[in-house]
């Protein structure tokens, strides 16, 4: 069997548009100033579809142009008469957060900001036009949490309490065994990001994060660039909580003070960096309502 992986990481949101239809909306790193630190919108895929011995890597030198020219892009699944596919399958529903049960991969472990778990009763939270770059439209596939966080802590206006797990890395399988393709387009236009021909199996990981160490939460980004209505006391936030981890949980990034080394092999004396999914983890808004454009 043959499929297509994408892993999402990094300052984005998901929407369902219609039924079985997505948006992801990668923030556009440009418009994000001193809030952060510099993130990079960046494609990674493996094995190299160009013929290449190693992973074919696209960064903002590639990709930047491509988005002068649309903003607006969409992963395209043809069988193999050429017909488009459809349809995403994601279970939403809310987990137990306390719950390390290992084979629980749904997609509802991401966090939904607009959910019943942050407002009673469920709301919308006021959005900030052009805020993405580009919009990405996903339109077949399993949706799922690739991997987990280890157990958080939500915070708002000071006051912190036990959140449990959440989605790390969120991920798109697209089962191409019956000689499918996987083409992201720009939508407009006849040029493609990239084009995945039928018989090999494919990881494509998209990130828009950052290679700086930082102990420092990202996810206030959230609301300095999208939900930018809501008060500072009404804000959430998210931090780690020491040696809580689930089975399926991320990999743990390296010390900064030792680089080439796993954390597991460093001394306890040496501090170790928050796993990167902690400060800029994908989002979920409600579905319905307006299209993240």
């Amino acid at each position: 069997m043959t499929k297509t992986t994408l892993t999402f990481e990094g300052l984005m949101v998901f929407h369902q548009d219609t039924a079985g239809i997505y948006e992801l909306g990668i923030l556009n790193a440009q418009l994000m100033g001193h809030h952060v630190p510099l993130h990079e919108f960046q494609i990674k895929i493996t094995p190299n579809p160009t013929g290449g011995a190693s992973p074919w890597e696209l960064g903002p030198a590639q990709l930047d142009p491509l988005l002068r020219t649309s903003d607006r892009w969409s992963l395209e699944v043809k069988d193999a008469s050429g017909a488009i596919e459809v349809g995403i399958d994601a279970d939403v529903s809310l987990p137990n957060r306390k719950s390390a049960t290992a084979g629980d991969n749904k997609f509802g472990w991401i966090v939904n900001l607009e959910s019943s778990e942050f407002h009673n009763p469920p709301q919308p939270l006021p959005r900030q036009p052009r805020q993405f770059k580009p919009i990405i439209r996903l339109s077949k596939g399993h949706l799922y949490t690739y991997c987990m966080t280890g157990g958080v802590d939500v915070v708002q206006n000071g006051n912190s309490r036990d959140f449990g797990f959440m989605a790390g890395v969120l991920a798109l399988d697209i089962d191409t065994s019956a000689g499918q393709t996987v083409t992201l387009k720009l939508d407009g236009s006849s040029t493609n990001v990239f084009a995945l021909g039928a018989g090999t199996s494919y990881r494509v990981d998209i990130t828009n994060s950052t290679p700086l160490p930082s102990l420092q939460s990202h996810f206030h980004a959230y609301y300095q660039m999208i939900f930018r209505g809501v008060p500072p006391d009404q804000q959430f936030d998210f931090i780690n909580q020491a040696n809580v981890h689930h089975p399926n949980q991320c990999p743990t990034p390296l010390s900064p003070l030792a680089p080439q080394a796993s954390v597991d092999a460093l001394p306890s004396s040496v501090p170790i960096l928050a796993p990167f999914p902690y400060r800029c983890g994908g989002l979920l808004i409600n579905a319905g309502g307006d299209s993240l454009s």
